[in-house]
């Protein structure tokens, strides 16, 4: 596990050095609204944002999976607040991974290295932690991500065991599937993860190069995705969201682009390069869907966080960053 980012990086480079296939879109890919952050340490900066949720009140949780800490901000980029610190107290992070917000707005945070996961209320107070170094159900072996349904349920992902458990708000077990594998229901590194209105289960396998569908049981519903370059495949995905029209998008972090997927898999558009212009994207991993459609991606390795959506006039497009951002 410790070589994960080692590898990553032998990756990147190696994707570099090819062309990404041209991809025949179905429908325009959205368009880059704004962006914020950078790399630091001081309020509104971040190092390596790898996962964010929104809260749908307007703003947005960041975890940071070498800043160890997680970072709020409204939706117009300007910082709100931030907690956490390295180490493995309670309350201290490391290498926070997976993020999400339940329906009560507490903040769930799963730790890779930790091998936990944590409870806050929006303003970072601790109200709760389970798990610990396993593979019995309940313990975790590097969570990776973790996504919450309508009724508070927490799903979280294990690269470790190659499993997905299903918690309720309280922590209490409710399921366990996966094991390692390639076949339907199997799991080679599960990592994003996200679950639509009707309860539906979206997972990508960082290893598998795949998105597998499944119901809120565990039931395998469909698959789809291979390794590769081309529309519909991936290099080790990440982060896994879904909008209010069931539609899937899939931060593939490798070769630096968002795609978007019907629900059932069939590819919808794509957009992304490698490079740290706006819209280009080094190692995107955490994406999410607001309300009104905005897609928000978190490109880890130029700590920041990227806007699209419907284009605005020419005169209200702009780039931010710090602890306070520029209002159009």
């Amino acid at each position: 596990m410790a070589s994960r980012r080692l590898f990553e990086l032998i990756m990147c480079a190696a994707v570099f050095l090819i062309a990404v296939t041209p991809l025949a879109a179905s429908e325009a890919p959205p368009a880059f609204l704004s962006a914020w952050g950078c790399y630091g340490t001081s309020p509104g900066q971040m190092i390596e944002p790898i996962a964010m949720a929104l809260d749908g009140h307007g703003s947005m949780f960041v975890s940071e999976e070498w800043g160890h800490r997680v970072s709020l901000f409204a939706l117009d980029g300007t910082f709100e607040s931030m907690w956490g610190s390295q180490g493995g107290a309670p309350g201290q992070f490391y290498t926070p991974a997976g993020i999400g917000v339940g329906p009560n707005g507490d903040v769930y945070v799963v730790e890779w290295q930790n091998h936990r996961l944590q409870r806050f209320g929006p303003d970072g107070a601790l109200k709760q932690m389970w798990g610990s170094y396993g593979t019995a159900p309940g313990q975790f072996s590097y969570p990776a991500f973790l996504a919450i349904d309508q009724t508070g349920a927490v799903y979280v992902t294990e690269e470790g065991n190659d499993r997905l458990q299903k918690f309720d708000p309280d922590g209490l077990l409710l399921a366990v599937w996966g094991g390692s594998g390639t076949g339907p229901g199997q799991f080679a590194a599960p990592y994003g993860i996200a679950v639509d209105r009707s309860g539906n289960v979206f997972v990508a396998e960082r290893n598998g190069n795949r998105v597998q569908k499944f119901s809120s049981s565990g039931v395998f519903i469909t698959q789809w995705g291979s390794a590769g370059t081309a529309e519909g495949q991936f290099n080790i995905p990440h982060g896994v969201a879904v909008d209010l029209l069931g539609n899937v998008y899939v931060a593939d972090a490798l070769n630096h682009r968002v795609q978007k997927f019907t629900g059932d898999g069939a590819f919808l558009c794509a957009w992304g390069t490698h490079g740290a212009a706006a819209g280009q994207f080094s190692s995107p991993t955490g994406v999410a869907v607001g309300d009104d459609g905005n897609v928000y991606v978190a490109d880890r390795w130029n700590h920041r966080i990227q806007v699209f959506g419907v284009a605005p006039t020419a005169a209200r497009r702009n780039t931010w960053g710090g602890v306070k951002a520029l209002r159009p």
